[in-house]
């Protein structure tokens, strides 16, 4: 039965004048003509997120990286002491300070992004006033 539908000469022909007559009233470029608005979803990118959300979010991963790069130069000192190859032992290293230094840079640029919410933060509010004292 499914091969008599498709094998069928009058519904070919029929599925290809509606993708003819479709395509004809479709604008250029236009894929689907859908009743309602297309969502579109992004993701937040660093330059879109806010202080606190970029330092929330950076300063556990450079904590992180800063323990996995130590915990890598431990490892490629090791390598160094049981008599591993130089190359062996050079290259586990660089890429050890590599992920170490990465931490270092990640949880720098958390720190400035809380100074910078917590300036912004105390911008917004307004200023503090003494109570009026009774002399």
């Amino acid at each position: 039965m499914l091969l008599k539908i498709h094998t069928d000469p009058t519904l070919l022909t029929k599925l290809r004048l509606l993708l003819v007559a479709s395509a004809a009233t479709r604008p250029v470029g236009q894929r689907y003509v859908s009743c309602r608005p297309r969502r579109t979803f992004s993701r937040p990118t660093l330059t879109t997120m806010t202080h606190k959300k970029k330092w929330l979010l950076l300063a556990p991963t450079g904590l992180f990286s800063i323990g996995a790069g130590a915990c890598l130069v431990s490892w490629a000192g090791g390598l160094k002491n049981q008599g591993a190859p130089t190359s062996d032992w050079v290259l586990a290293g660089t890429a050890a300070l590599v992920v170490l230094n990465a931490g270092v840079s990640i949880f720098g640029q958390s720190v400035i992004e809380r100074v910078l919410h917590e300036v912004r933060d105390a911008a917004a509010q307004p200023p503090a006033t003494l109570p009026d004292l009774p002399f």
